[in-house]
């Protein structure tokens, strides 16, 4: 296990994550171009963030863990709610490590409520689990071996379906052909 640095401060560096978070949610000027690029850059910021606390956390006691978890959860389970697009920029930082360390970091605390949302958000007819399966494949695969085996179970036997016009498009959740739009 890492050595987890004693003078870490969590509710300072929540505060980070929660002011990054914000700036997020708030970019609305600028144009495109410069929109994605503060996007990446908060996204790796708050996601960054949260590993750190995950990574830090996990070594607690389990009572002050229990308070400092929820608070985490709560706060993933609010992004994931709020901005889900924020974990796809993430995601298309720096070749994927950062949200992928993220999902193992969570995957490694049994953080499984997390993980899904995280897995199914994205927006469009693909879940960002799908895009993940496919362009991170090795690391996906990594990441997937850390799952609990019911869970892997319940992701490879899903499918994702849409209609458009009269015809039906179906493919497999994990590794099939995912559609690449933003």
């Amino acid at each position: 296990m890492e050595s987890v640095n004693k003078s870490f401060d969590v509710n300072e560096v929540f505060a980070g994550v929660e002011k990054s978070f914000e700036k997020y949610r708030s970019v609305n000027s600028g144009s495109l171009s410069e929109n994605i690029k503060l996007y990446k850059a908060l996204s790796v910021e708050v996601v960054s963030g949260l590993t750190d606390i995950l990574k830090n956390i996990s070594s607690k006691p389990k009572f002050e863990e229990s308070e400092i978890a929820n608070r985490f959860c709560e706060f993933v389970d609010e992004v994931s709610d709020i901005s889900d697009s924020l974990w796809k920029f993430a995601l298309r930082a720096k070749g994927g490590k950062v949200l992928i360390s993220f999902l193992k970091e969570l995957a490694t605390n049994e953080r499984i409520s997390q993980i899904d949302k995280i897995f199914r958000s994205g927006g469009g007819h693909y879940p960002l689990v799908n895009e993940i399966s496919c362009n991170y494949e090795d690391k996906f695969n990594e990441l997937f071996k850390m799952l609990p085996e019911d869970y892997q179970n319940k992701l490879l036997g899903e499918t994702i379906s849409y209609e458009e016009g009269d015809k039906t498009y179906t493919c497999s959740l994990i590794g099939g052909t995912a559609l690449m739009g933003f």
